[in-house]
Formats: C-alpha cells, sequence, structure tokens
C-alpha cells in the first residue's frame, strides 16, 4: 500500500525540531559513554574475580552498601537520588552475577518482588513457604542466600554455620507499586561491615538489634550475657528524601 504525505514539509527546518535533534544526539553521545564504563567496570570485576582466593564468595553485602551510601553523598544536579539504589542495585547484582552462579531462596512467596528488586530482575528466586526449606537450600548450595521475614523470631540452632549479612528493604521510604514486607538476608559466610552497621544477636527467645558491627569477641556481646549469641550484621537501610 503506498504511502502518502500528507502535509508538506517546510523548505527550513524548525528550530525547535533541529534543537531537540540535537539533544537527542547528545544522549545517544552519553548513552554510549555509559555503556563503555559499564563494559570498563565489567573488566575490572573480571581481575577482581580473578584474584580473589580459590573458593571465597563474591557476596559482600557490607561493600555494596558502602558504594551506594558514597554515590548518594556525591549525587547532585536533576538525578534524581532515589535512582541510585535501583540503578546501582541492578549493576552490582549483574557484577555478582558474573564471578558466581547466584541465587536467592524465599521462606515466603511474598518475599519474591523483595528479593528481585534487591538482587537484580533476572536473579533466579526459589520459593518457599517456610524457613527450614529456604536454609536448606542455602545449605545445599542451590543458592547463595536465603530471606526470611523480619521482625521475627530466629532460632539460633537453624542457623548454626549461617550468618544475617543484610536488611530489606535497603532503602525507604517506600513509594507506591514497591515490594512491601521485611526480611533479613541469610548466607553462608560472615557478614563485611560497611561502616554504619546493626548487629543481630539472640538472648534465649529473644532477638536483639545492636548498634554497630559486632563480632564474637566484642566485649559488648559479652556484656549482653552468656546465652546471648551473634547471628550476624547488616548494613543500616538507607532513609530520608530518596
Amino acid at each position: 500500500m503506498p504511502c502518502y504525505l500528507l502535509k508538506p514539509m517546510s523548505s527550513s527546518p524548525d528550530p525547535l525540531w533541529h534543537e531537540l535533534s540535537l539533544l537527542r544526539a547528545e544522549l545517544d553521545r552519553v548513552d554510549n559513554a555509559i555503556h563503555d564504563l559499564l563494559i570498563e567496570r565489567a573488566n575490572v570485576i573480571g581481575r577482581v574475580a580473578g584474584l580473589r582466593a580459590q573458593g571465597k564468595a563474591a557476596l559482600r553485602p557490607g561493600r555494596e552498601a558502602s558504594i551506594i551510601a558514597r554515590l548518594l553523598s556525591r549525587n547532585h544536579g536533576a538525578l534524581p537520588a532515589s535512582a541510585i539504589p535501583r540503578i546501582w542495585r541492578e549493576i552490582l547484582a549483574s557484577s555478582l552475577a558474573m564471578q558466581t552462579d547466584f541465587a536467592v531462596a524465599v521462606a515466603a512467596p511474598g518475599l519474591a518482588p523483595l528479593a528481585r528488586e534487591h538482587f537484580g530482575a533476572l536473579t533466579p528466586v526459589r520459593s518457599h513457604s517456610g524457613l527450614a526449606a529456604a536454609l536448606d537450600d542455602l545449605r545445599q548450595g542451590r543458592v547463595t542466600v536465603a530471606l526470611v521475614p523480619w521482625p521475627g523470631t530466629l532460632d539460633p540452632t537453624l542457623l548454626k554455620g549461617l550468618f544475617v549479612v543484610a536488611r530489606l528493604p535497603f532503602w525507604r521510604p517506600r513509594s507506591e507499586g514497591t515490594p512491601s514486607g521485611e526480611a533479613l538476608v541469610i548466607a553462608a559466610t560472615a557478614p563485611d561491615p560497611s561502616g554504619n552497621d546493626c548487629s543481630v544477636v539472640a538472648i534465649d527467645a529473644t532477638m536483639e538489634e545492636v548498634e554497630g558491627f559486632l563480632t564474637p569477641d566484642d566485649p559488648r556481646l559479652a556484656a549482653l550475657g552468656p546465652d546471648a549469641v551473634l547471628l550476624g550484621a547488616y548494613a543500616v537501610p538507607l532513609s530520608g528524601d530518596l
């Protein structure tokens, strides 16, 4: 079917259209530059993975939290601060996927959207209807981390050999339509400090959150009593005008 020109084109270009074309070309240039930097970042990640000790886990939730906090502290101009965690969580998730077969187990199906928001939209998520099944996935090496509902009660015997390494969601306030719920992230590797952390301690059947990054030999842990069990730590979630 033939096409017809319904309106003759002006012999002189519209100045606004010309300016828009120049701006679109500038956006293409910026997009290419961003893409080049992402390729460069991926190459650096490959070198980091090559230097990492054999068998050492690539998961560094404290380091990831400090990266996002640092970028937020230097953000300026028209870029919304709320975009920083979202963009960099996908970048960090892709970097992690380069280094390991990363997957997540969730102890309740409702936590799956929260897992994908934090660990990447394409990250495999295995849904369970109970804590034991999710932790079994983790212990068997089928997943890298497990999400468990929080606030809640964690039996230290169930977490033997496992650690709390993060708390989700990592940024607030939550806009309408974002994943709901709260969770702790459990891993087989110990947490790493972010510089702004909170530790999770079990005292009998009570869960306590203690400001700061505790270690097993920390006198603050001993001061909580002989029954205090350190379960791990997490980077304090971001809050404010994001």
